[in-house]
């Protein structure tokens, strides 16, 4: 068995396009589509020419996929037309995990102080016992606290 790399001139057109499309993940759908259609109509159009200088219609559509060139490099460059160079699709991901995570360990401690003052508070207004006559709001039960994350 042949285990030579895929080349554009072994595989179809249609798995180029998939090769192709499969660069264009972090695209929306109908971008995807509408690209991947452009590239097949190119295809289509360098096919016929091909044929018009003398191809049979298989070998025409080799040359015409060995001329377009890399499914992975063409689908990078289109895929480059929508994001800038020195963005890429998943540091947006990766800068909305940073934010949740500090934001996580932010809210943590808030959180976490304000157990600790009530704790405090509930500790202290026990050591009070007897005076609940003079200070009778400190032992009806826990303080709560109430945070709200717009």
């Amino acid at each position: 068995m042949d285990n030579q790399p895929e080349t554009p001139e072994t595989m179809g057109t249609r798995r180029y396009l998939d090769l192709l499309a499969a660069q264009l993940h972090a695209l929306p759908p109908d971008v995807r589509a509408e690209q991947r259609e452009e590239v097949r109509l190119h295809l289509q159009a360098m096919a016929a020419a091909c044929r018009e200088l003398g191809s049979g219609p298989e070998s025409a559509e080799r040359e015409a996929l060995a001329r377009f060139g890399d499914p992975v490099q063409v689908g990078k460059s289109i895929a480059r037309k929508y994001w800038p160079p020195d963005v890429l699709p998943g540091s947006f991901l990766l800068a909305f995990g940073t934010a949740t995570l500090w934001l996580t360990v932010f809210y943590g401690l808030f959180i976490g102080s304000l157990l600790f003052l009530q704790n405090w508070y509930l500790s202290a207004s026990a050591d009070l016992d007897g005076y609940e006559h003079a200070y009778p709001s400190l032992n009806q039960g826990a303080v709560y606290f109430v945070v709200v994350v717009h």
